[in-house]
């Protein structure tokens, strides 16, 4: 159902799928005439509902004359993956009666109890006007989340679409979300209960943050079926931070137990007013792992999600480009602008995945890090990895030390080994590039790390924005 909806459906704008104009009722037509067809709209969001982050939310919707239609209620993440699909004509949610009023307001009620009206659109301007999240939701939504759903908007415009372009509608199968019910127990590293009054787990493309009121060491979260994928869990408990990352996770829709034991997340500083840097990477496993590769303003590791990192996928392109820099059509719907640099919490991955407080270093807090006078840097190999330790070199800092791993990049879907496994590494930091030069929109700054490269070991370089880096958090 999707794959047919989203033909049309690429831009991360609200999207038209139709050359119609946008014009009001002619003077002939009734408003229950003027809907009659097909409407659609997909656009860029931020925040969670049902449980679930989501990048884009869309609706389709189709008014036959006979005032019968099919609807169609979707959450992508940001890699335009499917996340939660409600409606479809093979669904009795899916299928609706409507009634229009003289205003415009239209109707909409269920074939499961066609008297009763469950929620309204408006016809406006030749548009639709919808509830960003229509009222029907199940009853294990309804009972058995523990999570609250959060609406950044509250409408979303439907504008005027051909069937041709947007697929057969009556052939699209929608299917209303199955989930997954997961009770995580929470635990620290000597086996002791972690209680908490907020969590935030990521698994599958799907970020779930979650509040609760009182503390609690057992949550039950409503989230998206995941098969052998990546999971992360991030509590606060004051002003630490516990994580665990568990890779090859699965859970099955049904119900679900786990228990989860995370390691609580040391804050380091180098020098005086610096920031704090965590002494392990985002979504790593230990202080040593490389942990997960992450294109520019994406909240997810691509690579756990088998998703390639090409330009198509990374965040906000809406460019037309081959893989190659320098070859192609690069233009964005955000981190465009002269004033558009710095990496918004919402597109900070250790922001979304840790919680607030976490995020990605600016270049400014990255390069006293390649400062002789502030830092020293040693190769050195742990287990079975190879990297670097930092260690600060001014009063008061000299037994601060931090291990940053060399795991080298990603691209498409492939490991990049310049050099000698374990000698090179790459993180991100939240600038994007500004100087003058040719697509300098479409690269961010990274701090490279390699004694290959240079005898001073750091250096700082623009990567394009779709390379897979690594992300090392830092607080103030």
């Amino acid at each position: 159902m999707l794959a047919a909806i989203l033909i049309c459906g690429t831009s991360t704008m609200l999207t038209s799928c139709s050359d119609k104009e946008d014009n009001p009722v002619e003077p002939s037509k009734s408003v229950a005439e003027a809907i009659c067809g097909s409407w659609y709209a997909i656009q860029e969001f931020s925040g969670s509902l049902n449980g679930l982050s989501c990048r884009y939310v869309g609706q389709a919707a189709m008014f036959n004359e006979d005032g019968t239609g099919i609807w169609y209620f979707f959450l992508l993440n940001d890699a335009k993956q499917p996340l939660y699909v409600m409606g479809g004509k093979s669904k009795d949610y899916g299928h609706f009666h409507y009634t229009v009023d003289k205003d415009g307001t239209i109707s909409i009620s269920l074939d499961t109890d066609p008297t009763k009206h469950v929620w309204t659109m408006k016809y406006l301007d030749g548009k639709v006007i919808a509830p960003l999240q229509p009222d029907v939701v199940t009853t294990q939504v309804v009972t058995r989340s523990a999570t609250r759903a959060e609406a950044a908007g509250d409408v979303i415009t439907l504008k005027a679409a051909s069937i041709d372009e947007i697929g057969e509608m009556e052939g699209m199968d929608g299917a209303i979300w199955e989930p997954a019910v997961v009770t995580f127990m929470l635990k620290d590293t000597n086996g002791n209960p972690i209680e908490t009054k907020s969590m935030i787990v990521s698994a599958d493309g799907g970020h779930y943050s979650i509040q609760e009121e009182t503390t609690l060491s057992e949550w039950t979260v409503l989230m998206n079926p995941v098969d052998n994928k990546t999971l992360i869990i991030s509590a606060q408990v004051g002003s630490d931070t516990y994580v665990m990352t568990k890779r090859g996770v699965k859970f099955p829709k049904g119900d679900n137990r786990m228990e989860a034991t995370l390691t609580k997340v040391e804050a380091v500083q180098l020098w005086k007013d610096g920031p704090k840097f965590a002494n392990m990477n985002l979504s790593a496993t230990s202080e040593a792992e490389y942990g997960g590769y992450y294109a520019w303003a994406a909240t997810t590791d691509f690579k756990q999600m088998w998703v390639s990192y090409d330009w198509n996928n990374t965040p906000y392109f809406t460019g037309n480009a081959s893989v190659s820099q320098i070859d192609g059509n690069f233009s964005w719907s955000k981190y465009s602008g002269e004033d558009d640099y710095i990496l918004q919490p919402e597109d900070d991955a250790a922001t979304v995945n840790w919680g607030s407080g976490w995020r990605i270093p600016s270049l400014d807090e990255m390069k006293p890090l390649s400062d002789a006078e502030i830092c020293k840097i040693e190769r050195m190999i742990i287990g079975d990895y190879g990297g670097y330790k930092i260690t600060g070199l001014t009063k008061g800092y000299t037994d601060k030390s931090i291990f940053l791993p060399a795991g080298e990049i990603y691209l498409k879907s492939d490991l990049l080994g310049h050099v000698e496994p374990g000698t090179h590494g790459v993180y991100w930091t939240s600038i994007r590039r500004t100087s003058e030069g040719l697509n300098r929109e479409s690269s961010a700054w990274a701090l490279d790390i390699a004694n290959t490269f240079d005898p001073n070991f750091i250096y700082f370089y623009e990567w394009p924005r779709c390379y897979g880096l690594a992300i090392r958090p830092v607080k103030k």
